[in-house]
């Protein structure tokens, strides 16, 4: 155990002593204290890392997400007053305590990266990287323009599937890495698929798409300063793809105005955030209305449905809807309590140390390197909506990327038979 864990252990023991004291405390003044103090705990791993170019922008989101929810749920909850009026705050205590567990066990069980000496590149520079770069990019287009369609002035109507397009172009990019001029157009097609998924109301994919060039191609010029100029700059556009699901307007009035509200009005929170948390809230409310058999079975589709998309059950923002009104959004914690109630914590940290320690096992395995790059990308989704990237979209990916192994052996193998015949 490292000196920083250490420490950092016995500090997390005297939190939870505090939340003890404290506990199940449903006053407005008490719920905000241990909010403003979890995001006080969250700094700590967001310190320690903050120079490292994939943990450090994580455990900012972390941060983030929980300031956004001191500001939108206790300190100004004004700022969304209907949908803070969903439920009241007999579980927040228990939602706080679950984020402070949470946090605890992502900064214990992953070790310490030094990414800045990590090449992410392809070991060979080859015309079939090139070949698999086309039909991966190729691929994604297709899913982009197939599954999405656009709604002016509303956002484009979609399926699930068209998200999944990232897990063809982060293949796409790193095997275009060792090739300037196809890296550059590679690069290109991407900005192009992210203007046209914010163009059209919609945020996910850009979000992802933006996090996936800077995790192959830019991070080797992360520092944390960059980090929060990038930071500022995506929630401006954040705002301005907000609008265009109403009136949209460009101008420099708009601009100035984007700022302001932002700056006053909203005070930098996400709102994507604190309504995911008030959707959490009502799994906790749910968990305390249905039978334990009923969650078992929510539990085996969840299993089922992570296997077999589309099959069995439903998700669980769904199903609390049948109870509460909110607008859908899971933190990822509380998401995976409502089935395994705490042993969700050390399930759930066990499997993120798994992955976000993949790259420092062995940095040279182009498939760790790739399902890494494909958990960092997709963090955002998996760690305020649903856990479905860690399981069933790691699994898809998992599959794509062999088979591309497989059409690159194959290429080889022509490539051999052909000049046997010559």
């Amino acid at each position: 155990m490292s000196r920083f864990k250490f420490i950092f252990s016995i500090f997390s023991f005297v939190c939870a002593c505090i939340y003890m004291i404290y506990w199940n405390s449903n006053k407005i003044e008490v719920l905000y204290s241990l909010c403003f103090f979890n995001l006080a705990y969250s700094l700590i791993p967001l310190i320690k890392h903050k120079d490292s170019p994939y943990l450090g922008p994580i455990f900012f989101i972390l941060s983030y997400v929980v300031y956004s929810l001191l500001i939108g749920r206790y300190l100004y909850p004004d700022l969304a007053s209907s949908i803070n009026s969903v439920i009241d705050y007999e579980f927040d205590f228990l939602g706080l305590f679950i984020l402070f567990l949470f946090i605890f066990g992502f900064t214990f069980f992953i070790n310490e990266h030094n990414e800045k000496n990590i090449i992410i590149l392809p070991q060979t520079r080859s015309s079939k990287n090139i070949a698999i770069s086309f039909l991966c990019i190729s691929m994604a287009l297709i899913l982009q323009f197939i599954f999405m369609e656009p709604v002016q002035g509303n956002r484009g109507n979609y399926s699930p599937i068209y998200e999944y397009s990232v897990v063809f172009c982060i293949p796409a990019l790193y095997y275009s890495l060792r090739h300037k001029y196809f890296k550059f157009f590679i690069i290109l097609v991407l900005i192009f698929m992210i203007f046209r998924d914010f163009s059209l109301g919609h945020r996910a994919l850009g979000v992802q798409l933006t996090m996936l060039i800077y995790a192959l191609y830019f991070y080797k010029f992360y520092t944390f300063k960059r980090l929060l100029i990038c930071f500022f700059i995506a929630l401006l556009i954040f705002n301005y793809v907000a609008s265009f699901r109403s009136d949209f307007i460009f101008n420099l009035d708009s601009v100035f105005s984007s700022i302001s509200y932002l700056l006053t009005e909203q005070l930098l929170a996400s709102n994507t955030a604190y309504f995911a948390w008030v959707a959490s809230l009502t799994f906790l409310s749910v968990q305390t209305l249905v039978p334990f058999s009923e969650i078992m079975v929510n539990f085996v589709n969840f299993l089922i449905s992570m296997i077999i998309p589309g099959t069995f059950g439903e998700s669980l923002y769904t199903i609390s809807k049948e109870y509460y009104q909110h607008v859908n959004g899971g933190i990822l914690p509380i998401y995976m309590f409502y089935y395994l109630n705490f042993a969700a914590i050390p399930f759930i940290t066990f499997i993120l140390a798994f992955y976000f320690n993949l790259i420092k096992t062995n940095h040279k395995n182009t498939f760790k390197i790739l399902l890494f790059i494909y958990i960092f990308v997709t963090s955002p989704r998996w760690l305020i909506y649903a856990p479905t990237g860690l399981f069933r979209g790691a699994a898809i990916f998992s599959l794509i990327v062999i088979a591309i192994f497989m059409f690159k052996y194959l290429l080889s193998l022509m490539y051999l038979k052909k000049i046997k015949n010559v």
